[in-house]
């Protein structure tokens, strides 16, 4: 419209003679007040080409305008004409240097600075440069030549926001708005120093001040749209910034580029690839917001190579860093990245600035959630869990740690608050709901888990757990259907002797009337469908016969020999109650001697031979009864050497039942015997007691020695 040579309707000449007396054109002191940069330019321009000013201060006020319209390149090609130019003002270096340093020219930028004269603003710039070199030491210098006024404490708090340090910048402008009231700008500072310490709700309140003045600020609608972002959702948020571009200002050209940049964030990622790249390192979130969109893709590599170079400085890239490692980690199985994932989480987790926000609780729950210290986990998360209560990737990690400490019930409920379908589909998230299930005594629903999935790696993972965990847990019939698909998919002999336990374990619980007997049918079914060579019988393979010679005649196979029938014998013995001083023993052989009737006594010749037979029978009666009530021996007992032997020669010492281990060996003397009496399994001390008089035995080589009776503590069978 300032660029019109004539009006739009051409009638009415007398009332636009009025109207063109009635006006006058504006002077640069009115629009520069007015901030309208544009129209300085447009009057700058015309009166530099009709002569009416002089050209070098034109360009000044040229290049003025242009860098606080936003146009720096305008501004650096109208003050590097200038330097070129003999007589150059000399301040000119100083705005040349600031052009630079907004174009991200900071060497340049320093150089250009260093030939101005010395005065406050070349010392704030330079402060800001020693601050984007991270030199420290020119820092604190230029830090000193501070001075009490407005611009230079300003800046100071500046940096103070850059260096993540948000109360001293909240400090240092409220002291300012409490002598400078007009300064409406510095509310705008201040919600942003608020925004970045998530005190959303505040940052609203404090903008609306500076709305209700400048309504179409675009910094300040820009900041608005992001506090409904964190307050709300993206849709809102996006609302505000079209209300922003349809109402746009001549100053809306300062921030097209962040614009994009919060429209890519607001709608999901949404035209990330084509927006975010050419802003790296131009807006400082370009680069982690990008590093995030390739996250959410699964592009951890190219997430990784985007963030590996980069110095973290702030909370968010340290997390963001540890996140991108954390991820790696898990991968390809590096200990190293997940080493530096857990020092970045605890870094920012332990700092006293992070240790009570959300999103330091946050790490500090990721870096115990790395060092598997999940009871740690879960004091951290229980402590911001109303703040994600809707999270499914918090859900995630939540239901995780109530698992690994046993809250399988709990972690249940928290597994199936989930809704997103990648994490539901995630090995992680079907393993564990399957423990879930098991633990929580629904091995069914953990075997539905398994039918839903396809045949992969992660199913076959899921099958060994269900069928180890079923087992476990008793749940033998889905552990014994587990096992039979894994023996089937691999001849693995432990997977056929996990099915064969889980098989017995079925037995016995139908046994004990905890499993209905129809599951009998489907065990059988299961071990008769399985191709393990140990079910079937074992047959030698026929061998194939000589071929017969020529003119010889074969002959007959002879006929095969059954083999003799077992004999078997019925002995019938009556057992008397053992006393302390005697039992009943028995002769095996004799029994079996005497039990015989295919053998004829050796005087069967004379069957009415009867005083043979009484002697015979008075002396069997007289064994028995020295046996049983023998004389005592006057001579004292002498240990023998087969009493003092080892206690477990001529067992076979690899059978697991028999322990013969040097701490529990004792060697027992011919005097003493076991306090009850009886043998033992070798555990616990052991007991002894004079033997009795009629325990004594005669010294006879032929007949064998009995061991003596030994009792322990904990195990005894008499």
């Amino acid at each position: 419209m300032l660029s019109r040579a004539k009006p739009a309707v051409g009638a009415a000449a007398p009332q636009g003679d009025k109207q063109k007396k009635g006006k006058k054109v504006p002077q640069l002191d009115e629009l520069l007040a007015q901030r309208d940069f544009t129209g300085a330019i447009a009057l700058l321009e015309f009166k530099r080409q009709a002569g009416e000013q002089e050209e070098e201060e034109a360009d000044l006020w040229v290049g003025y305008c242009a860098f606080h319209l936003g146009d720096y390149k305008r501004a650096l090609e109208e003050y590097e004409a200038l330097t070129k130019q003999p007589g150059c003002n000399p301040d000119v270096w100083v705005n040349l240097a600031c052009t630079y340093f907004f174009l991200g020219m900071y060497t340049q930028a320093e150089q250009s600075a260093l030939k101005a004269p010395k005065c406050p603003l070349q010392n704030r710039l330079l402060f800001h440069l020693a601050h984007k070199f991270s030199d420290e030491k020119k820092l604190m210098s230029f830090h000193q030549n501070l001075q009490d006024i407005t611009e230079d404490q300003l800046s100071l708090a500046s940096i103070h926001y850059m260096r993540s340090h948000y109360q001293e910048a909240i400090d240092i402008y409220k002291r300012i708005l409490l002598d400078n009231r007009e300064y409406l700008a510095l509310n705008v500072y201040v919600a942003l120093c608020y925004y970045k310490l998530d005190y959303y709700d505040v940052s609203q309140d404090v903008l609306a001040v500076y709305l209700q003045q400048v309504p179409d600020s675009t910094i300040a609608l820009n900041l608005k749209a992001c506090n409904h972002f964190r307050l709300y959702n993206g849709k809102a948020a996006e609302a505000e910034l079209k209300s922003l571009m349809d109402n746009a200002s001549s100053s809306f050209e300062f921030a097209k580029e962040l614009i994009k940049h919060n429209l890519v964030v607001f709608r999901g990622g949404e035209g990330a690839l084509q927006v975010l790249p050419p802003l790296v390192d131009v807006i400082p979130e370009a680069r982690l917001n990008l590093v995030i969109y390739y996250l959410r893709q699964d592009d951890v590599q190219e997430a990784y190579n985007l963030i590996k170079d980069l110095e973290p400085a702030t909370p968010q890239e340290y997390i963001l860093k540890g996140v991108v490692n954390a991820a790696l980690g898990q991968e390809v199985g590096s200990r190293d990245h997940l080493k530096i994932a857990q020092q970045f989480f605890q870094l920012v987790g332990g700092s006293a600035s992070e240790c009570d926000t959300v999103p330091g609780r946050q790490c500090m729950a990721s870096c115990f959630f790395l060092l598997r210290q999940f009871d740690d986990v879960l004091i951290y998360l229980n402590s911001v869990k109303s703040y994600f209560y809707n999270d499914d990737t918090f859900n995630f990690n939540y239901a995780q740690a109530k698992a690994a400490t046993g809250n399988f019930s709990e972690g249940e409920e928290v597994f199936l608050l989930i809704q997103n379908e990648k994490i539901k589909n995630d090995y992680v998230y079907l393993s564990w709901l399957a423990r879930c299930y098991i633990m929580n005594k629904k091995p069914r629903l953990a075997w539905e888990l398994y039918l839903k999935m396809e045949n992969s790696g992660a199913s076959f993972s899921l099958l060994q757990l269900i069928a180890n965990d079923c087992y476990k847990m008793g749940q033998f019939y889905y552990s014994a259907q587990a096992f039979d698909v894994l023996e089937r998919q691999d001849p693995n002999p432990e997977y056929w002797e996990g099915k064969r336990g889980a098989c017995v374990g079925i037995f016995q619980m139908i046994l004990a009337g905890r499993e209905p007997k129809e599951t009998l049918r489907k065990v059988l079914h299961l071990l008769r469908s399985t191709g393990n060579p140990q079910l079937q019988p074992q047959r030698e393979p026929p061998r194939p016969e000589p071929p017969p010679r020529q003119g010889t005649r074969q002959e007959p196979p002879p006929p095969h020999e059954a083999p003799a029938p077992r004999r078997t014998v019925r002995l019938e013995l009556v057992l008397k109650d053992p006393t302390e001083e005697s039992c009943v023993e028995f002769s095996y052989p004799e029994l079996l001697l005497c039990g015989d009737p295919r053998r004829k006594s050796a005087h069967s010749e004379d069957p009415f031979n009867d005083e043979q037979r009484e002697r015979h029978e008075v002396e069997m009666l007289a064994k028995k009864f020295e046996a049983k009530y023998g004389g005592k021996s006057h001579k004292h007992r002498k240990d023998r050497l087969q009493d003092l032997i080892d206690i477990g020669y001529g067992y076979d010492e690899t059978d697991p039942f028999i322990d013969n281990s040097e701490a529990y060996d004792e060697l027992v003397p011919a005097s003493l015997t076991t306090k009850y009496g009886g043998f033992y399994i070798n555990t616990g001390t052991l007991q002894f007691r004079q033997a009795s008089d009629s325990e004594d035995e005669d010294f006879v080589e032929d007949k064998k020695h009995r061991s003596p009776k030994v009792s322990g503590d904990n195990f005894s069978f008499f």
